[in-house]
């Protein structure tokens, strides 16, 4: 199907000259995620990939596995019996034993194993191809086990991990991690190392937030978004013992099937429209979520210009962010959250600000860096000013003067941000209370890092200008 094709395609990019890639003829990729809806084929796009690697790489050693050893060994039959009904039966041997399986093709010897995320089983090995599935069910502990498996090995080898998933909950810590990631790499344009790919019901359908359509409305949402639908007008689709002519798999009564076994708005929407159940929640307290995206800024803080940063530390000090901010002739303010090796400046310690601010106004026209001189921001402001970093620091008498002009220039169309997973997600779970940004739980380090940033630029000391030199 076409998104399988497209799937397989861009994961096996490879490096170009051309483009003046860094290692031409080496995989553009070592790492990817494919995110889609279930029933969309995630199984099926494994078997070509292991045959294309081992028909590559003779001797190629390729793993599997799943959020348990007996589902691996269930996905791994899959991809075999996949494989065993084609031609090419006859070029591979498949071996089941107790508690160990294997395929081998005969000529090569390239081989694929399953294994459990919570063994050892890739230590000492050097994969050229790892497969893993459902990554929405691995623990934090078994991401660790498993990384440390094959993310070494790749360091002296041409090896690929893609992961296939659909949409998690809020303990899919793996899972959730790697979409953020990936839809930054995506925002910033990265074009090797990291690949991905989602396919999920949109924001909006037909102008209707997902959250505000009724049970049938979801239901036909997820029918016509799904990608294993096939949409051509007048084809009937597949039917039993007949297949689609257009080589698509799956019956729209089947979604609407699934709807009545599930009845459950949450798991349905996950499951077929592959987004999580918290989209289906009536946030955006602050802002509301039709301005903040039509403030997305499509340009960028020009290089030469001369910024200011901002920093906001949470509550409790355990998230933080540093966002930068200019405003152009027409005082329009543009603020955006700097990706500093393909990261974002948002991060989980403060530890990590200071020198993340210096390297910043090191290689920068800096005008000053603003935070709230409260808590964990005025300790750190201390430190960036014995380092010699100009500060602006914002009293609590201010601070919500900051906060409502924000809020009050988003409104006028005089604020903009460029697009920023994590500053959505931070102006989503905003509130307001007494004239101010409030964090109910969800940290909102990068919509108060923008405000300062703004404030900062607006508030910063005048640039220094040295006096014309005169001969007398």
């Amino acid at each position: 199907m076409p998104h399988q094709r497209e799937i397989v395609d861009a994961f096996l990019e490879v490096q170009s000259e051309a483009a003046g890639d860094p290692e031409p003829g080496e995989w553009a990729y070592d790492d990817g995620l494919a995110t889609l809806e279930r029933r969309a084929g995630k199984t099926a796009i494994q078997a070509p990939l292991v045959t294309h690697r081992a028909r590559l790489v003779r001797g190629a050693q390729m793993f599997m596995t799943a959020q348990k050893r007996d589902k691996a060994v269930r996905r791994w039959h899959d991809i075999t019996e996949d494989l065993l009904r084609t031609s090419l039966r006859s070029t591979v041997r498949r071996k089941v034993s107790h508690s160990f399986e294997e395929l081998r093709w005969l000529d090569g010897g390239a081989c694929l194993i399953p294994f459990a995320p919570t063994e050892d089983e890739m230590h000492s090995e050097t994969p050229d191809l790892v497969l893993i599935d459902e990554l929405w069910a691995f623990s934090a502990v078994q991401r660790q086990q498993v990384e440390a498996g094959y993310v070494p090995a790749f360091a002296t080898s041409s090896g690929q991990a893609l992961k296939l998933s659909t949409a998690g909950t809020d303990k899919s810590a793996w899972l959730n991690d790697n979409r953020a990631a990936g839809r930054r790499a995506v925002e910033a344009g990265v074009r090797l190392g990291k690949f991905y790919y989602e396919h999920s019901l949109p924001d909006r359908v037909g102008g209707v937030r997902i959250r505000d359509l009724s049970d049938e409305q979801l239901v036909e949402a997820c029918i016509a978004n799904h990608p294993a639908i096939c949409h051509v007008p007048g084809c009937p689709g597949p039917r039993q013992k007949r297949p689609c002519p257009h080589g698509f798999t799956v019956r729209p009564a089947a979604l609407r099937s699934a709807w009545g076994t599930m009845n459950d708005r949450g798991e349905y929407l996950r499951g077929y429209g592959n987004r999580s159940a918290a989209d289906l929640s009536a946030l955006w307290q602050a802002i509301e979520e039709s301005l903040w995206l039509d403030r997305i800024d499509e340009g960028q803080i020009p290089v030469s210009a001369r910024v200011a940063l901002g920093v906001w530390v949470s509550e409790d000090g355990q998230h933080a962010a540093v966002s930068s901010g200019w405003r152009d002739d027409l005082r329009v303010m543009h603020v955006e959250i700097p990706q500093i090796g393909g990261s974002p400046t948002v991060f989980d310690t403060i530890r990590a600000v200071r020198p993340m601010v210096e390297r910043i106004a090191e290689g920068n026209d800096v005008s000053t860096v603003a935070l709230p001189n409260v808590g964990a921001a005025r300790d750190l402001a201390d430190e960036l000013e014995a380092a010699g970093v100009p500060v602006t620091r914002v009293s609590q008498a201010d601070l919500p003067a900051a906060c409502s002009r924000h809020r009050t220039e988003l409104g006028a169309g005089t604020w903009r941000h460029r697009v920023s997973t994590e500053a959505t997600a931070a102006a989503q779970a905003a509130g307001w209370h007494r004239g101010k940004w409030d964090e109910p739980g969800e940290p909102i380090a990068a919509l108060g890092a923008q405000t300062m940033a703004g404030w900062g630029f607006d508030h910063a000391p005048a640039a220094k200008t040295r006096r014309p030199f005169k001969v007398r």
